[in-house]
């Protein structure tokens, strides 16, 4: 069970990752901007840096056969932790831009 949802959940992050790559998927808030195609391109492949480990491990965990139980968890934070890691400093990154097009906007 619990790899069937890993493998759904892997699945939705690699469709919407891609769609990111694509322009598609960006916040109304980061709409707008010179920089919101890039903003849209590096959060795709942070959705892709989480997919695609995800994606392998559970499959082939899945096909191995080999019962891992609740270390499914475990094992899924660890593949996935530098794409985690991406993301914040992506986010910091564009919020920084966001709050200076902001301050230039009132000025």
């Amino acid at each position: 069970m619990g790899n069937s949802v890993a493998i759904y959940l892997s699945i939705f992050w690699l469709i919407y990752g891609i769609g990111g790559l694509f322009g598609y998927c960006v916040p109304k808030k980061y709409k707008g901007y010179s920089w919101s195609k890039n903003y849209s391109k590096e959060q795709g492949i942070c959705w892709l840096m989480i997919a695609i480990p995800c994606l392998f491990i559970t499959v082939l965990i899945k096909l191995a056969w080999i019962e891992v139980g609740k270390n499914l968890l475990y094992i899924l934070l660890l593949v996935c932790v530098p794409g985690i890691v991406y993301s914040f400093i992506i986010d910091k990154k564009y919020n920084t831009l966001l709050k200076e097009e902001d301050t230039n906007e009132k000025d």
